[in-house]
């Protein structure tokens, strides 16, 4: 039963009621706790295409669609409506062929405790998931299983969802084990997302371990053989730390994004920020974007202030390997740093191809803080009007320095302000004098030459090109 509710409405069959967030009117066939005490028996009772309507409370609830094609719908805002798993096995499960009529929107997910998807389960269905929240679900790590997808666990499905908040998911590794995706998990899928956040999703390495090695993958999000249309994502202060004793070796990889196992990821408006990894003992750390064997493709990108302090770093940006194709458009990556154990910095590329464009690598650490490459000669770099700038003479490593061909040139990009601690509250819009305003190039999809809004050539970085005006992912507007 509810804690907080609303007064009781007409018992009539259906009602049009007002959806709290987004002003629409939703026709509900049952509303809880009004005509059904548990949201679970309105779900069981409901016929497919039904809304099951939930008054603002918190209740106490692990619920499973059991193949209903019924939507689950808040009637006030998400921090009003609040499922609680009460701390015992996942809240909800969608894993009966339930479709896109079934779902859930302007609900809060909280609270969950289990290996996977302790908040949210879909396993061979694909509902919709409209401004949802996803936070405070826990794993721990036993003797046989690791933890994935501590928010949203995703397999064989072909979900849409949009709005989606993602945070404060955890998990804790007792034992030796891989553990993938604390925040969103996705495996052989193919969905889409639109409107992502994020962060303060984390993984805690501690105890009495045991065994030979911790695998983390993708704190924030990990994708495994998966098909993914993302658009304004947000992956924010993230974070892995913790002790290693020394008979055990942590390997990290992407503590903001990872996509492995012919993942095709495509991407627009992307922020990965203030991700942090401070794992002490013996500990290999890949960068805050990690893609193997996978493809990649994000226009307007921004990777900053990200922190990888492990006994060996590798990429301080990003860590493309394995036959890992990867394009960015109007991407920029600033003050991403690896201050201990950096065998290699930047851009760490390993049998992979690099294509950027309009795209800015400025100030970060490590050996080739810019691009770095595992041997020379076994690595693709296609770069066009783009700056690589950085405090060491060594911003390439084993890749040839594009500079001064193709349009690419080497400045200080002169952003307005970075000098906050958090790189959230950084201002890395251009300065008047910015060598990078109006550096840009490129081809639209109908081969004319790509503009900025105001119609001149397009500025190097996040903030350029034709819907550069479409970026606000910090929410400051």
């Amino acid at each position: 039963m509810p804690l907080a509710l609303w007064g009781c409405l007409p018992a009539l069959p259906t009602r049009n009621l007002t959806d709290g967030d987004t002003g629409e009117l939703v026709d509900c066939q049952i509303t809880v706790p009004s005509e059904e005490v548990s949201i679970q028996t309105a779900i069981n009772q409901a016929a497919s295409g039904d809304n099951v309507c939930i008054e603002p409370g918190i209740y106490y609830e692990n619920l499973d669609f059991n193949g209903q094609n019924v939507r689950v719908v808040g009637l006030s805002t998400p921090y009003e409506t609040i499922i609680d798993g009460n701390g015992s096995d996942t809240v909800v499960r969608f894993q009966n062929n339930e479709t896109a009529l079934s779902g859930l929107e302007n609900i809060t997910i909280q609270n969950g405790r289990a290996q996977s998807g302790a908040g949210i389960k879909l396993d061979g269905a694909s509902p919709t998931l409209r401004e949802v929240i996803v936070r405070g679900n826990s794993c721990e790590t036993t003797a046989t299983e690791g933890c994935v997808g501590v928010g949203l666990h995703i397999s064989e499905s072909n979900a849409q969802i949009f709005d989606i908040q993602v945070s404060e998911n955890t998990a804790s590794a007792l034992h030796a084990s891989q553990n993938d995706g604390v925040g969103i998990h996705v495996n052989h899928s193919d969905i889409q997302i639109e409107g992502a956040w994020l962060n303060h999703n984390g993984f805690h390495v501690g105890g009495e371990l045991d065994g030979e090695e911790i695998l983390i993958e993708g704190v924030g999000f990990a994708a495994y053989n998966a098909q993914i249309d993302l658009s304004q994502t947000v992956i924010v202060q993230n974070w892995i730390m913790g002790n290693s004793v020394d008979t055990v070796t942590t390997t990290i990889w992407g503590a903001g994004f990872l996509a492995k196992d012919s993942s095709q990821i495509n991407a627009s408006h992307m922020l990965i920020a203030d991700n942090t990894v401070e794992q002490s003992g013996i500990s290999i750390c890949q960068g805050p974007l990690s893609i193997l064997n996978s493809s990649i493709e994000v226009t307007h990108l921004r990777v900053l202030g990200n922190l990888t302090n492990c006994q060996q770093s590798i990429g301080s940006i990003a860590h493309l390997s394995a036959n890992t194709e990867a394009r960015f458009e109007q991407a920029l990556f600033v003050g991403n740093h690896a201050p201990s154990g950096a065998i290699s910095g930047g851009i760490f590329l390993y049998d992979a191809t690099l294509d950027l464009l309009n795209s800015s690598i400025a100030e970060n650490s490590g050996p080739g803080s810019a691009i770095s490459g595992a041997k020379p000669g076994t690595n693709i770099v296609n770069a066009e009007c783009s700056n690589f700038s950085g405090k060491r003479y060594d911003i390439f490593a084993n890749v040839d320095d594009p500079r001064g061909s193709d349009g690419n040139f080497g400045q200080d990009p002169l952003l307005m302000n970075t000098s906050n601690e958090s790189a959230l509250h950084w201002d890395v819009h251009l300065s008047p004098e910015s060598p990078l305003i109006d550096a840009g190039c490129g081809l639209n999809d109908d081969q004319s030459a790509r503009t900025d809004p105001d119609n001149t050539a397009p500025n190097v970085g996040p903030y350029g090109g034709p819907d550069a005006n479409q970026w606000d992912l910090d929410r400051d507007a």
